[in-house]
């Protein structure tokens, strides 16, 4: 349900907490699972002034190799953390490689504002 509301808002995406508030409006549970948890590999989250956003962006859509799947990453955004990335490239780990590994090997790093590690197209 949560991603069906994603789709239809498109690129924009809503902000994070009118989201959550619509989502838990459309369920009929008095306790609620975590949604970020929820929706790992699936949203793209970021800041946009106070408010955070967030929008459809599903694992499932993107390419199946390592060269395509990192160019497509990088088309949506130009740096990622740590944590944004991860869901997206997991399913791309070769037996005993490490995110790091991986991430080493397509990506270059960079550090952002407040001394966040980021990673950008090689």
């Amino acid at each position: 349900m949560a991603l069906d509301l994603l789709d239809k808002e498109g690129e924009n995406g809503y902000v994070f907490e009118d989201f959550e508030k619509l989502w838990k409006a459309k369920l009929p549970l008095s306790e609620f699972p975590d949604l970020k948890q929820l929706l790992q590999g699936n949203v793209l989250y970021w800041s946009q002034g106070l408010n955070e956003r967030v929008k459809s962006f599903k694992l499932s859509s993107l390419p199946t190799t390592s060269q395509e799947r990192f160019a497509a990453l990088f088309k949506e955004r130009v740096h990622w953390s740590l944590e944004d990335i991860t869901p997206y490239i997991t399913d791309l780990l070769a037996i005993k490689q490490s995110v790091g590994a991986l991430l080493m090997k397509h990506t270059r790093k960079v550090v952002g504002i407040g001394g966040e590690p980021l990673y950008c197209k090689r």
